[in-house]
């Protein structure tokens, strides 16, 4: 019996590569071949299985290359363990590589990722410095220290801010075990912080009237700031905004950019509302709103909404979120409103539905009774 199921074992698996004492095998699954390692050490066999998958066709895809490049890859590290170990070299652990360059030649392997992406790494890696200015090596990341940092980051920012970091250190841990370096995330013996699921702030109508009513020193941030809530722009398309994006057709007038945050074209009409906050058409090259930097765009705001007698944190974001509301509360459909704000999703967009069902419900208790 024995012999038939080492029999059935061997039709199932085949040797890809060897390298020393570690053999790269694949092994037949209902969808395709799972990768795994055959490693022998100190008179005994190990399995390691990879969690890796290829397909079963003939010829391989780019998506299989892929995979077995990084099966490979971990195949010569575990090979170059057995090797440390055989020569009494136990500093070579991967454990015992620095994350903190791990993260750095990450970070400048990131050149074809998104802008803001590359941004979240560099944070990411500016906050560890400051949290743990000496050495960090992966053994060091263990329950206790993610725990620690994760209070760290929540005592530090809000709540969304903090998880935005957290959750791009699982990333690169994830990274790390994709490439061999450790074997496992240590991230999911911690739990997650999770965003803040309270709903977005957004201006009421007559709030945006005290604003008007308010002045602001900077015009041209004024006028900007009014725009955004018409046209749902984030900050970032605002100050790259250029004459050139802005065009006309019979009489009305549509915005055409790549949002900066998506990568995504939207072509999109424009309000009247909206282009009451247009200043004379300058040349193609020249931007709509020339702003100051971020930091003081953030204090002027502040100082603007206080003189107004809001209690509000006014930013860019509240700007879009007044711009969502102001959608779905004047019944344009969800569909169209996510198309507008260049959504990929319409499950993003569902959050200003409920804020226009939690104001209808505030309107409805304000209903007098007749006792």
């Amino acid at each position: 019996m024995k012999k038939k199921k080492n029999s059935t074992e061997k039709k199932d698996t085949t040797t890809l590569s060897k390298i020393q004492k570690v053999v790269l095998r694949k092994k037949k699954i209902s969808s395709g071949y799972s990768l795994y390692l055959d490693i022998h050490k100190n008179g005994k066999r190990i399995k390691e299985y990879l969690q890796l998958y290829i397909s079963d066709s003939n010829k391989p895809t780019e998506s299989d290359k892929e995979t077995l490049r990084l099966a490979e890859k971990i195949q010569t590290i575990r090979a170059l363990e057995l090797q440390a170990d055989f020569h009494n070299e136990p500093d070579f652990s991967p454990k015992k590589k620095s994350f903190k360059s791990f993260l750095a030649d990450n970070i400048n392997n990131s050149t074809h990722l998104k802008t803001n992406t590359i941004k979240k790494k560099i944070a990411l890696q500016r906050i560890i410095n400051v949290y743990h200015p000496e050495q960090l090596l992966f053994r060091d990341i263990n329950q206790g220290w993610l725990e620690n940092f994760r209070n760290y980051l929540l005592s530090r920012y809000k709540r969304n801010t903090a998880d935005r970091y957290f959750s791009e250190l699982k990333t690169n841990l994830t990274i790390a075990v994709k490439q061999g370096i450790i074997k496992s995330n240590p991230m999911f013996m911690v739990e997650n912080i999770g965003r803040d699921k309270s709903l977005p702030k957004y201006l009421t109508q007559e709030e945006m009237k005290m604003l008007k009513a308010t002045k602001l020193k900077n015009s041209t941030l004024k006028r900007a700031f009014f725009f955004a809530c018409y046209s749902g722009l984030r900050l970032g398309d605002i100050k790259s905004l250029k004459w050139e994006n802005i065009f006309e057709s019979n009489g009305d007038f549509f915005i055409r950019i790549t949002q900066e945050k998506s990568k995504s074209e939207i072509i999109n009409p424009l309000s009247p509302e909206a282009v009451k906050y247009l200043v004379e058409r300058g040349n193609n090259n020249d931007y709509v709103f020339q702003l100051p930097k971020e930091a003081v765009i953030d204090k002027s705001l502040k100082r603007w909404a206080k003189r107004a007698g809001l209690s509000k944190n006014l930013n860019f974001h509240m700007s879009r979120h007044t711009f969502g509301t102001l959608c779905i509360s004047s019944d344009i459909d969800l569909y169209i409103t996510s198309a507008l704000m260049g959504h990929s999703d319409t499950r993003v967009t569902q959050v200003y539905a409920k804020i226009t069902d939690k104001r209808k419900k505030d309107a409805v208790m304000k209903l007098p009774s007749i006792e």
